[in-house]
C-alpha cells in the first residue's frame, strides 16, 4: 500500500485519491516484535490482552 500511494501513476490507474478509504489486514501477528510496536504503536501483548477482554465482554451480553 504504502508503494502505490508513493506512486502517483499507480494512484491514479486504481482510483486511490484523497477521500479513498482503504482497509489493510494483517493476517501474520507480531512475528517481528519491534515492527509490529512501531506500525501499530502498542506492544503485541497489549493489543491482544486488549482483544481478548472485549471477546469476553461480549460474551458475557
Amino acid at each position: 500500500m504504502l508503494l502505490i500511494a508513493g506512486d502517483a501513476h499507480t494512484r491514479t490507474a486504481i482510483g486511490l485519491g484523497r477521500d479513498s478509504v482503504v482497509l489493510v489486514v494483517g493476517t501474520e501477528g507480531a512475528t517481528d516484535p519491534a515492527l509490529y510496536s512501531q506500525i501499530v504503536g502498542r506492544v503485541a501483548e497489549s493489543v491482544a490482552s486488549d482483544w481478548s477482554s472485549s471477546v469476553q465482554s461480549l460474551s458475557t451480553v
